[in-house]
């Protein structure tokens, strides 16, 4: 059940910046210009919100992870490349601050939130394309059953999206219990059984999988049965067809030794699929 909310206190977008200050960050809200994938797709004016993923922050907030945070000494997590490759600190420390901020501060995090979400809805009516909005970039934050849920009910024409590892709130989505604008995709981990992939598969859900290739025309066809769709080109996964497997790539650091020992993560992880795996054959029973 979503717990009822009030919206909080509607503050300046000056008032708005300066409590970010104050915690460490200059904005919450990740916009298209400032991450590849969200701004990939022109179609919707795609945001989100971009937390240290993991416990970097001292709080949790990816429940469900697996080896895409930590293997050995490599963390094959996507929050350690991109635009955070090389970062000094600046990056990190920002994350690190929306995250404290939530937990320690929900109150400024609440005025700050609705502050920057007025503001992507106004950015987004002049451009005259409706907003897609991530609250999940890197993390697996419950939004929907948080005192934030009123996000959903401020904005019932957004879409909201975005990829969970847990399986009771994946499967509360299917069940029809989450916000009728939250979509989600459900990720694959090695530590979850085949036979909960097809269920969710079967009853109309999508779960994208990291495939061990550079291009998504290493993609293997079939994955436990279903088709496999390309999910690079575009981050709107609610716009895919149900019962797919969303093919993703194993992001590669640009470092030549770091890419060396996250090669060896791809292959030895479980989290990372070959395509040559029994389960992309056609012929494949679970």
């Amino acid at each position: 059940m979503i717990e009822t909310i009030n919206i909080p206190e509607l503050v300046s977008l000056v008032t708005a910046r300066s409590l970010a200050k104050n915690h460490g960050f200059a904005s919450l809200i990740t916009l298209p210009d400032g991450n590849a994938k969200l701004g990939a797709d022109t179609r919707y004016f795609n945001a989100g919100i971009t937390l240290a993923q993991g416990n970097l922050s001292g709080h949790e907030v990816c429940h469900g992870r697996g080896a895409c945070f930590k293997f050995g000494d490599v963390n094959p997590c996507l929050g350690n490349w991109g635009r955070s490759e090389g970062d000094t600190g600046r990056i990190l420390n920002s994350r690190i601050g929306r995250t404290r901020c939530l937990f320690e501060s929900p109150e400024d995090f609440d005025r700050i939130l609705r502050a920057e979400l007025l503001k992507v809805d106004r950015m987004a009516d002049r451009r005259g394309v409706p907003v897609a909005f991530r609250p999940n970039v890197l993390s697996d934050y419950p939004w929907h059953r948080s005192r934030f849920s009123w996000i959903f009910e401020a904005f019932p024409e957004w879409q909201f999206y975005g990829y969970t590892k847990i399986r009771a709130t994946y499967s509360a989505f299917l069940r029809g219990e989450l916000p009728e604008n939250y979509h989600l995709t459900f990720s694959f981990s090695e530590n979850v059984p085949d036979s909960y992939l097809v269920d969710v598969l079967e009853r109309g859900g999508t779960v994208a999988v990291p495939f061990a290739t550079k291009t998504v025309r290493g993609f293997p066809a079939r994955f436990l049965g279903f088709p496999v769709r390309e999910g690079v080109s575009s981050d709107l996964r609610f716009l895919d067809e149900g019962g797919t497997v969303i093919g993703l790539t194993a992001k590669a650091p640009r470092a030549k030794a770091a890419r060396s020992a996250f090669l060896d993560v791809v292959t030895r992880s479980g989290f990372f699929v070959s395509p040559t795996d029994s389960r992309c054959s056609g012929a494949y029973q679970c």
